[in-house]
């Protein structure tokens, strides 16, 4: 997804990470869960999952993106931040639309928390706003390495 994402940043991608709107992980599973009951009840239920998981911080992340909710491509290059929606793929995910570009001079920081099955993640823009997301457990590792990119 790297390569897309350069071409339609214009750059080179220094760093990259798979990440989510907050509360994303939370409503899947719950929403699994829901919908495991079965039948009109399970599917109703399912759907209440869906408007009640997350709470503020769910909804301050998805208006943050124009709405978005789900797994994002985050691509770092050397002057710009950009966030794309990912399209699970028969094989593997590939690139949809552009959600936000920030100028990397704009972000002052992205800071990882904790978490058992995903990991916080803040995002903090020089004006002073935070965009909470979170990161797959499985990603961990590539999430930590887009931070530490971007604070050095």
């Amino acid at each position: 997804m790297e390569k897309p994402a350069a071409e339609r940043l214009g750059e080179p991608v220094v760093c990259a990470a798979l990440l989510q709107t907050a509360g994303t992980g939370r409503r899947v599973g719950m929403q699994a869960f829901a919908g495991q009951a079965g039948g009109v009840i399970g599917s109703a239920a399912a759907a209440a999952v869906g408007v009640l998981a997350g709470g503020a911080t769910a909804a301050a992340s998805v208006e943050a993106l124009g709405g978005y909710q789900g797994l994002m491509f985050t691509a770092l290059t050397p002057t710009r931040l950009g966030f794309f929606a990912v399209k699970q793929g028969l094989l593997r995910p590939s690139l949809k639309d552009t959600l936000a570009v920030i100028p990397r001079e704009q972000v002052a920081a992205l800071v990882l928390g904790g978490g058992a099955l995903t990991v916080e993640v803040t995002l903090t823009l020089t004006d002073g706003t935070t965009v909470p997301l979170e990161a797959p457990r499985a990603h961990k590792g590539k999430a930590e390495r887009l931070a530490r990119t971007l604070a050095g």
